[in-house]
């Protein structure tokens, strides 16, 4: 995923590494907040489970981002295609201060 922001327009954000338990925990959270039932991410019985850990990955990466880069203030990825071979936000709008 490439950053559009001004600040580091040339630079590739990748997902930073995760312990088992940092990434067990955000699985979790982003069921909760995404998927309660679990029916979307896991797909037809659970046919595409890859699109979880996509979606995680994403998650750090965009909180990575916002932690190493304080001028952001705001992060919109509308629409992210996710799938087994990862997340990739379609449009993305990133504003700094």
């Amino acid at each position: 995923m490439r950053c559009s922001s001004p600040c580091s327009a040339s630079s590739e954000i990748r997902p930073r590494q995760r312990s088992a338990g940092e990434d067990t925990a955000a699985r979790g959270k982003l069921r909760l907040i995404l998927d309660p039932g679990g029916a979307l991410l896991d797909g037809i019985r659970g046919a595409c489970t890859g699109r979880r850990v996509a979606l995680c990955d994403l998650a750090v990466v965009v909180g990575d981002l916002l932690v190493g880069v304080p001028e952001v203030t705001e992060i919109d990825l509308n629409p992210v295609l996710a799938s087994s071979a990862g997340a990739v936000p379609v449009d993305w709008r990133i504003v700094t201060a």
